[in-house]
């Protein structure tokens, strides 16, 4: 019966042992962390080992380095493994094994006690009790992890009354060493952040101007903290270390091997990867080639575990706070920050108006990777905290801005509700006279002054703000003056105000009833006169703004400048200059009549008369002598056909528009043109507006219209449009093909170069040859039967007459004339 308890009871635990570290070394291969509920050992009546486990919950490395100091190998712990084994069959197989029965289990209530805190949210394991600057304990620090496994007691059953009370008496004496090591290992957890540690933390915090805007950076570990550090948690682990002797298990070599033993320390950290040049990330921490970690470069990382690896330390890295864990990364390849005082934190607090254009962050000391929307793009002003922690010297809070969650650096954030900002562009009048609340400077000031002296001005809004449920409005004195303060909307009529834009013409004054201001819309107070002061000065206007529905110009009488309502001008015309005596020059041909109309009847494009009913036909010989002897053709229209019409009569573009080319198809308000024309080529713009209507059938002809050709001259739907306003080139037999070909080749691709280019050819093609006059460009007495314009007879006379009645309704009469005689 001895020997039976002697040799089963050791082999029990041994196999326990044996089990627990099989189960930790594999718990290390893939969590990297060793965790134990519970003791259980069952003996059942055929003496067969049920279960044997030991864990313990966030055990540290240190604890086993210290009980392994030796270099034993793997094939040393095999043997004494495979021995024990082997004593172990040897008595179960006895048939005259006593029925032994032993279990250890853990009661309800004890198992209670071992519950992790952690489960209750999803915090990162933080320094607990850290004290903040002024001294104050944390009340929201986290239980702390002490109370876990504490008062864990083992019972024992059914043991053979014989050994019962020699075996009870070891295994409580085993029970109190292990209980005795997991109150160490609960210290330990507990000790994660030292004192030095907190210390060194409260330090770099006592600088209250320290906040985002600081470079955590500065806040970086040194290798000399990262040392001292260990150092203190290696002093902690010997403090636990495993007694020599071990119930029964003294004699036997139970040390693991030292290379499948790695001290997991839990830490806790913000990092940034130092730069591109690093080994990358290790997973798992014992593999020898690194994976590429250039994807969270320029980001913040989380640490929560370091260890050691062949003399080197790594670092678990997490994204995100909470976030997965990617790897082990090299302390070298690292910057690291303290990140403590982690905990939950139910406050409302409000952004500050002057960082709106800051980000929320997906972590906290987050770079422009980890940015999830500018504050003021969160539609909201108010933050719902509900987390917090330290970064360095930095504070953050987690919560919600309107719909988007994230971090926030503390100083960009207050207690007090902040006003909402936003753009507004109003003119405004105070209606009530003394009956307002004043001006207000800032916003949120509840004081405010006499707004008085503004009740006879109108101010201009450049900005709104919501706060405390109502709305103001920033005013200013003036378009461009200074800010004033902040009244109430409710306190104020408005307009709409336009922009400010560049405006240049010339007024008279249509009203003096009116007045001019410093300021459009102006009072009282900015009256600089009246409008009966300069009645007879025309007024500049350099720019425009509209308030309401009205248009105001600000320009100048003379050096007086100021702000007009349109109401009070009308558009300034300026006189044109006194028309002189018309001057008539005759020249005489030293050929006769009857040779030049002989000439022309011999021709072999004869001249035409237009049918009555349409059509063309020959002309007669007395009709075309009637149109070519000139010594009847004087008064009226006959007049107009010998004017020069190399002499522009210096019209204003208005005149022209508002007296000839009003209605006028494409010709309408083209005024400019023909003026530009007149002045570049040196010609007579009547004359060429009255060219361009004919030819044009008052600007409705297709050719001037214009006619759409390919790059060949052929007309396409998907062609440049080319324009011919004279008719130049459109030859009888195919008019508009003919005309719209020699625009295309003239690059006539507007309206306004077909006007100004065709001026250009009649200058050179008529005037330069001494063909200044209808008369002349129709017959070319000086050399007849060439260079004539038309073959119509009546062409001369015809422009001739429209001629006379365009300068009628100018009223003005022509200047210069050339009349020719045989």
């Amino acid at each position: 019966m001895k020997y039976k308890n002697r040799l089963i009871i050791p082999t029990l635990i041994t196999t326990s042992l044996l089990t627990s570290s099989l189960v930790a070394n594999a718990d290390e291969m893939t969590d990297e962390s060793i965790s134990t509920d519970e003791i259980e050992v069952t003996v059942n009546e055929n003496d067969e080992t049920r279960n044997g486990s030991v864990n313990v919950e966030e055990m540290p490395s240190d604890a086993t380095d210290a009980i392994d100091d030796s270099d034993s190998t793997d094939a040393v712990s095999q043997e004494a493994v495979h021995d024990e084994m082997a004593i172990h069959e040897e008595t179960v197989d006895d048939s005259n094994t006593e029925e032994i029965t032993e279990s250890n289990t853990i009661t309800d209530t004890e198992e209670n006690n071992t519950e992790d805190i952690s489960q209750n949210d999803n915090l990162p394991e933080t320094t607990n009790n850290v004290t903040d600057k002024a001294g104050q304990d944390d009340d929201f620090a986290e239980n702390d992890t002490s109370k876990k496994l504490t008062n864990e007691k083992v019972k024992h059953e059914s043991l053979d009354e014989v050994s019962k009370q020699a075996h009870d008496a070891k295994l409580i004496s085993d029970e109190q060493k292990i209980e005795h090591i997991s109150t160490d290992s609960d210290h330990y957890e507990d000790s994660t952040f030292h004192d030095t540690d907190e210390q060194d933390n409260q330090e770099v915090a006592t600088d209250s101007t320290i906040f985002e805007d600081t470079d955590v950076s500065n806040e970086t570990i040194t290798d000399e903290d990262l040392t001292s550090n260990q150092a203190d948690h290696e002093s902690e682990a010997r403090s636990f270390s495993a007694p020599e002797n071990i119930s029964t298990f003294s004699t036997m070599n139970l040390k693991p091997e030292a290379n499948n033993v790695r001290e997991v320390k839990s830490v806790n950290y913000a990092t940034r990867i130092k730069d591109e040049n690093n080994s990358g990330l290790y997973s798992p921490v014992t593999n020898n080639n690194g994976k590429n970690a250039e994807r969270f470069l320029n980001q913040t990382l989380f640490i929560s575990e370091s260890t050691k690896v062949n003399g080197s330390t790594y670092y678990k890295i997490l994204k995100g706070v909470d976030g997965p864990m990617q790897g082990w990364m090299k302390q070298n390849d690292l910057d690291l920050y303290n990140i403590f005082n982690h905990r939950k934190h139910n406050e409302t607090l409000y952004v500050n108006s002057n960082h709106k254009n800051d980000y929320l962050l997906a972590d906290p000391y987050g770079t422009s990777k980890q940015h999830v929307k500018k504050l003021k793009d969160t539609g909201s002003s108010t933050f719902n905290a509900t987390e917090t922690l330290k970064v360095g010297a930095v504070t953050y809070y987690y919560g919600t801005l309107g719909d988007s969650e994230g971090w926030i650096t503390e100083s960009r954030l207050t207690k007090q509700a902040q006003p909402k900002y936003s753009d507004a562009r109003f003119a405004a009048r105070i209606p009530n006279g003394n009956n307002n609340s004043g001006i207000y400077s800032p916003v949120t000031s509840n004081n405010s002054v006499s707004a008085n002296r503004f009740n006879n001005s109108t101010l201009f809004i450049t900005e709104q703000a919501d706060y405390d449920g109502t709305t103001y409005y920033k005013i200013h004195n003036g378009l461009d003056g200074a800010m004033q303060g902040w009244m109430k909307k409710n306190d104020l009529q408005i307009f709409g105000l336009g922009k400010v834009r560049n405006h240049s013409g010339s007024y008279t004054v249509k009203h003096d009833d009116f007045d001019l201001y410093t300021d459009p819309y102006g009072n009282l107070s900015q009256r600089i006169g009246s409008l009966k002061n300069y009645k007879n000065t025309p007024f500049k206007a350099e720019k425009s703004i509209k308030i309401g529905a009205t248009t105001h110009y600000y320009g100048s009488f003379g050096n007086q400048k100021g702000w007009i309502s349109n109401a009070a001008l009308t558009k300034y015309t300026a006189p044109e200059p006194p028309v002189s005596s018309p001057k008539v020059q005759t020249v005489k041909y030293n050929r006769s009549l009857n040779n030049v109309l002989n000439t022309q009847m011999s021709l072999s494009t004869k001249p035409q008369a237009w049918v009555n009913g349409g059509g063309w036909r020959n002309a007669t010989r007395s009709e075309v002598r009637h149109f070519l002897d000139t010594s009847h053709q004087k008064g009226g229209a006959w007049d107009y056909t010998f004017l020069n019409l190399d002499q522009r009569q210096g019209i204003s573009s208005s005149v022209l528009n508002s007296n000839l080319l009003n209605n006028k198809g494409i010709l309408t308000n083209r005024g400019s043109a023909f003026s530009q024309a007149a002045r570049q080529h040196s010609i007579n713009e009547v004359y060429l507006i009255s060219h361009a209507i004919l030819e044009t059938g008052h600007g409705s002809s297709q050719l001037a219209q214009g006619v759409k050709l390919d790059r060949n001259g052929n007309r396409s739907n998907n062609g440049t449009t080319y324009y011919n306003m004279y008719g130049i080139g459109a030859v009888d037999h195919n008019a508009l093909l003919g005309g719209a070909r020699y625009a295309q080749r003239m690059g006539w691709d507007t309206p306004e170069k077909a006007i100004i280019g065709g001026a250009g050819f009649v200058s050179s093609n008529y005037f330069a040859r001494g063909q200044n006059t209808l008369y002349s460009m129709r017959w070319n007495p000086g050399n007849p039967g060439t260079y004539q314009y038309a073959t119509d007879v009546n062409w001369a006379y015809a422009t001739g007459r429209n001629l006379k009645n365009y300068y009628d309704q100018l009223g003005i009469k022509g200047q210069y004339f050339t009349r020719h005689t045989f």
